[in-house]
């Protein structure tokens, strides 16, 4: 009986040999890798991914979008985000954007704390105070 599991034996080293050595060979040409940041491929942990590893084109050299920027796509193409009061994100000239445009609800029109009011988070939530 042990000399009938012996060729099963040889046939699994064989087989483990050339599976080892493909991935090798595999990685050394580049045919078999593992992704990662600039290489197109949007993997665990990317937010973005656009073929290069420059900062100030939306998707840094870390592959995590850029503020004020939006990306999508694999590779990642990226382009500025127009801020605009109203939009829910609070941009530096704001001092509040409760994701709308209207007056007197705590954060006016111009994304600025109207008085007696006070407005945390993003979007901001505004109440009176």
């Amino acid at each position: 009986m042990a000399g009938s599991r012996r060729p099963l034996f040889w046939a699994i080293v064989i087989i483990v040999i050339a599976a080892i050595a493909y991935v090798g060979y595999g990685r050394w040409y580049g045919r078999v890798s593992a992704s990662r940041c600039g290489d197109g491929v949007i993997s665990f942990g990317e937010g973005c991914d656009d073929r290069n590893m420059r900062n100030g084109d939306g998707c840094n050299e870390k592959c995590k979008v850029e503020p004020n920027w939006t990306c999508a796509g694999a590779p990642s193409a990226c382009s500025e985000r127009v801020v605009r009061c109203g939009d829910g994100v609070i941009a530096p000239e704001e001092a509040c954007d409760d994701g709308n445009a209207f007056a007197n609800d705590g954060c006016s029109d111009s994304c600025q704390i109207e008085p007696e009011y006070l407005c945390v988070g993003v979007p901001s939530v505004c109440k009176k105070v």
